[in-house]
């Protein structure tokens, strides 16, 4: 894996009309189902009144 990459993605943004989400400001979250998977969940679908979500995936 390329750590410079991943890297980037993970102190990176995601810049939206109204607001801005820095990645680095988001905590780790452990996966619920899959030991030693990890989670920054960047748009939840509580924000998209469940159409979609993204995250990012250690």
């Amino acid at each position: 894996m390329n750590n410079n990459l991943f890297e980037s993605f993970n102190n990176g943004s995601l810049r939206l009309p109204a607001k801005t989400i820095q990645f680095a400001d988001i905590a780790w979250s452990k996966h619920p189902s899959f030991e030693g998977v990890e989670l920054k969940h960047i748009v939840t679908a509580e924000d998209t009144d469940g159409q979609f979500s993204y995250h990012l995936v250690r």
